[in-house]
């Protein structure tokens, strides 16, 4: 929800501007009742807009705390946070409200259990790379029909990071990752099951610049037939 009147450039979208006041009648002042969960930066609340002749509409209304905690990567040195305004906002990472308590495994990492990148987990530095190999678990997942949450992990269920790791280094091939189901479609192209499955791998690599840049997995995405024939259409 914006709180400040846009600017000439944003007056052609039609924003709607709410206020403080409006946001706070949206959540019957911020209720602990409408409270979905906190995450890094702030909470994040369910209200309703009511307005005379229109249907209601349920919101998602995100607050920041007033104390904000600058995450920068090693590396480069790029901060996340511009101005004290977040730029990255994890809902993965949510507790308390009706999500309900942070578990341990939140409790410990700054990303989302399952995609958080194991060099900066072990390390504490985060890299141009960290997001590189979250998108790659779920390259990973969608390749492989394999999606992990907590409480699968939980009753002893590996990540699908580990998984897709230790199945290759006990002697399958990345193109062994694909599920079945895949293979037997009409339209599966080997090939392209391919460039997926080793690029997955390869972003997955424990040390960061041993994974590629995004701009490095976009020409390789370019390359997939579908994309080609995709593309032959515009």
């Amino acid at each position: 929800m914006n709180l400040q009147k846009p600017q000439s450039k944003t007056d052609s979208l039609n924003l709607t501007v709410y206020s403080p006041e409006d946001l706070r009648a949206f959540t019957d002042n911020f209720s602990e009742n409408n409270l979905i969960g906190k995450t890094q930066f702030g909470q994040v609340y369910r209200g309703k807009i009511e307005e005379t002749g229109k249907e209601p509409r349920s919101v998602t209304i995100k607050t920041w705390n007033d104390r904000a905690e600058h995450y920068m990567y090693h590396d480069d040195r790029k901060v996340l946070l511009e101005d004290f305004i977040p730029l990255i906002f994890d809902f993965g990472l949510m507790s308390g409200g009706i999500i309900g308590k942070k578990s341990l495994a939140k409790e410990n990492t700054p990303m989302t259990p399952g995609y958080c990148d194991m060099y900066g987990c072990n390390s504490g530095f985060w890299t141009r790379w960290s997001d590189v190999y979250s998108y790659a678990v779920i390259l990973i997942e969608l390749i492989a029909k394999r999606i992990v949450d907590m409480e699968d992990y939980c009753r002893g269920c590996k990540f699908t990071d580990l998984w897709a790791l230790e199945s290759v280094k006990s002697g399958k091939l990345p193109l062994e990752l694909v599920h079945p189901s895949l293979i037997e479609d009409q339209d599966y192209d080997a090939s392209d099951a391919l460039l997926l499955a080793e690029l997955g791998m390869s972003c997955i690599e424990f040390y960061p610049r041993k994974r590629p840049k995004m701009k490095q997995i976009v020409k390789r995405l370019v390359e997939l037939s579908i994309v080609k024939e995709q593309l032959l259409l515009f």
